[in-house]
């Protein structure tokens, strides 16, 4: 495998990376991994095909969300199909952390002081989860936040023990989001809030709202929220399809992605009127999560494939890992995470979990 990078210096050309990982099956012999049959249920492993050195995990039904704890072997997952999930990468194995018997629940009203309490026997039969993230904490228990979708648009919060054998989740509370804006993304802040972003209008107008973002209209902005002073609307920040966010660790830049203009921006999180950095890309751009090498790690689709890049947060240059035509096994790349020589691409609209081996990296 090559790997070429390419500097971005316009906010108006669009970018093509010069090269990608290759996977050797990956784009080949796509009639073998639609015969490849999922795994007898006696065995652990949920691995239910592959397509050379890429595997697939079935387990979250239309996974759009990841997000894997560092220094561990877990990986969180939303799931649009129902649920909230953990994935265990070294058995290659999953279970469903929300609802479930052995989660508990127990409101911090202090912290989210407008959640009226946790979710009905209703609301739980269609517990549908979109974007996530989470702030790390200590000892192994971290507070998790997950954005319910699409029935409503509420932030769920959690804290997750992963110190024994089998992780365990505790809601703890909600926030929910103003009339008609539909929440995708999510991300702390240091300081305690956290930060969505605004996709398109929800409510009666919803389609014609997207196909407004589907033209790169304006259709939403970056939302902040703090316990005292609930939502406010971060300045600057309006754009097309706002989709995956990141904050960098002094919380003092945000990056976002701008789905239905091809774009990606990096801006000062406050200030009156912030200088806002944007470049173009060949693709939708989805879900962004830090890498484990301190780049952004950005995957997203087109019509026909799925991509995956890594930015730098300084230079904001691009450097493509992943380019996947689109079959009947995988589509629609929606997020990826690094998880010990490893790519995990998730999708918003399949069955499965696309698991990439990373090249080793060259040594001078």
């Amino acid at each position: 495998m090559t790997v070429s990078q390419r500097r971005v210096t316009s906010m108006t050309s669009r970018i093509r990376p010069l090269s990608l990982l290759t996977m050797a099956a990956a784009i080949a012999a796509v009639a073998v991994a639609n015969g490849s049959a999922a795994q007898p249920a006696a065995q652990a492993t949920q691995i239910c095909g592959t397509e050379g050195a890429v595997k697939f995990l079935c387990g979250p039904s239309r996974p759009e969300d990841l997000y894997y704890i560092p220094k561990t072997r877990w990986i969180v997952s939303s799931a649009m199909g129902g649920g909230l999930h953990i994935i265990d990468a070294g058995a290659r194995t999953s279970f469903q952390l929300y609802p479930a018997p052995t989660a508990r629940e127990r409101l911090d009203k202090e912290a989210y002081p407008t959640c009226q309490g946790p979710p009905d026997a209703d609301e739980k039969k269609s517990f549908t989860t979109l974007g996530i993230s989470m702030r790390l904490g200590t000892a192994g228990v971290h507070t998790l936040y997950v954005i319910r979708y699409p029935t409503v648009s509420r932030v769920h919060v959690f804290e997750l023990d992963v110190k024994g054998e089998r992780p365990s989740a505790t809601w703890i509370g909600c926030v929910e989001a103003p009339e008609r804006i539909m929440l995708n993304a999510i991300v702390p802040l240091p300081d305690g809030g956290f930060l969505a972003s605004h996709f398109y209008e929800r409510g009666p107008d919803s389609a014609a709202a997207r196909e407004r973002a589907l033209a790169g209209e304006i259709s939403g902005e970056l939302l902040e929220w703090h316990a005292r002073t609930g939502w406010s609307k971060v300045p600057g920040s309006d754009g097309s399809g706002p989709n995956g966010v990141e904050v960098s660790p002094d919380g003092n830049w945000v990056y976002f992605a701008e789905w239905g203009r091809y774009s990606f921006s990096r801006m000062p999180l406050h200030g009156d009127q912030p200088r806002r950095e944007t470049i173009k890309l060949d693709f939708r751009p989805d879900n962004v999560h830090w890498g484990q090498d301190g780049l952004l790690l950005l995957a997203g689709q087109t019509d026909t494939e799925s991509n995956v890049v890594k930015i730098d947060p300084m230079t904001l240059r691009v450097t493509e890992l992943i380019r996947r035509p689109d079959s009947e096994v995988f589509r629609h790349g929606t997020t990826a995470v690094e998880v010990n020589g490893e790519i995990w691409l998730s999708t918003s609209r399949g069955d499965r979990i696309a698991i990439y081996p990373l090249a080793p990296r060259s040594t001078p």
